[in-house]
């Protein structure tokens, strides 16, 4: 893969619109001593089809900085149709996720990629189901221990397990929603953070504007911008293999 594209692959896998408005809050915080489980998970943006038509993301390591371009399809049954362009508007890569194949065209070389969602755990750590946590979403454990939960000085400190990662989240009991992520196993130092920020609520859909997503083990740091996104009228996801690209199965 070209380097543009290996960069922007682990962008998405480890890991405001003029019209929308910061989010109030969903709640009085005197009501919020206890939180249900399922009320949280309600609110992820992943339970719904939404396009990301404009997205901004900076990239920091070893003191080098490469600003990027991008748009998302999600569909909720769990399909991710990502573009990746420079800034000056030519598509490098197009990446398509789903719960059974990952495709990715290298418009550079003129490859195209292909794997099983199981090489994306193998190879990097991480699930499909894990994926959603980009986007700022709760990610619950299939069986529920605890239903409710109880906040403390404004929120609430979870620890869940997606296959063999352990995520720790600090949700804020006003808006119901995570505002720090830390993934990665409890006997390894290495882990990878996320923040999310500037909330916005457009048509009772909640999801954070400005997402920082920071690789300790890697020192690398990702800034998203999320400046654009689509809750209506959206088209079905198609993903277009390269015309004459050479394939290459990832193992």
């Amino acid at each position: 893969m070209s380097r543009i594209t290996i960069i922007l692959f682990i962008t998405i896998i480890i890991s405001g619109c003029s019209s929308l408005k910061r989010t109030g809050k969903i709640f009085n915080k005197e009501e919020a001593e206890l939180v249900y489980e399922e009320d949280i998970a309600k609110l992820n943006i992943s339970n719904f089809d939404f396009d990301i038509d404009k997205a901004e993301i900076e990239i920091i390591s070893n003191n080098n900085k490469q600003i990027l371009l991008a748009n998302l399809k999600y569909r909720k049954e769990g399909s991710y149709l990502i573009s990746i362009r420079i800034k000056a508007g030519f598509e490098v890569a197009r990446l398509y996720l789903t719960k059974d194949t990952i495709l990715i065209n290298d418009k550079i070389k003129r490859k195209i990629y292909s794997a099983s969602p199981g090489w994306l755990n193998d190879k990097y750590g991480i699930s499909m189901d894990a994926l959603p946590i980009i986007f700022g979403d709760y990610i619950e454990a299939k069986n529920i221990n605890n239903p409710v939960l109880k906040c403390t000085n404004g929120f609430i400190e979870k620890n869940e397990k997606i296959i063999n990662k352990d995520i720790r989240y600090r949700i804020d009991c006003e808006y119901r929603k995570v505002s720090r992520a830390k993934l990665g196993e409890i006997s390894k130092e290495e882990s990878v953070l996320f923040y999310y920020e500037n909330f916005k609520n457009q048509e009772n859909y909640i999801f954070p504007g400005k997402i920082e997503i920071q690789d300790t083990y890697k020192s690398l740091i990702i800034r998203i911008n999320i400046e654009k996104i689509n809750f209506t009228d959206l088209e079905n996801v198609y993903f277009i293999p390269g015309k004459n690209y050479e394939e290459v199965i990832l193992k």
